[in-house]
């Protein structure tokens, strides 16, 4: 079940790709689908953040607010400065990898 703020749910289904690049970093791509998906969303956070600021539980977040307006196919990419990836305490990638 997909989080909505004003009814705490929303019919739809949640995927996990794990991406493994050619220089073998790990990445990960959320789907957050409802039926019928016509109009997809790629979702890209920024630098020192994460795919979690897209669907946050206490706010009304933005895959909520997707789905509610017609876009029911929302996909959130962890890019390699996601701050959810261990790898990223060593301070070996900067905004020009990405």
């Amino acid at each position: 079940m997909l989080l909505d703020k004003d009814t705490k749910t929303v019919d739809g289904e949640y995927f996990e790709y794990l991406i493994t690049t050619d220089d073998q970093v790990s990445l990960l791509l959320r789907r957050f689908k409802v039926s019928g998906s016509n109009n997809p969303v790629l979702c890209i956070h920024g630098w020192t953040s994460s795919g979690n600021m897209f669907y946050q539980r206490e706010i009304d977040h933005f895959v909520g607010y997707c789905h509610r307006h017609g876009y029911d196919d929302v996909w959130v990419l962890e890019n390699r400065l996601s701050c959810i990836f261990d790898y990223n305490q060593q301070d070996i990638y900067n905004l020009d990898d990405v």
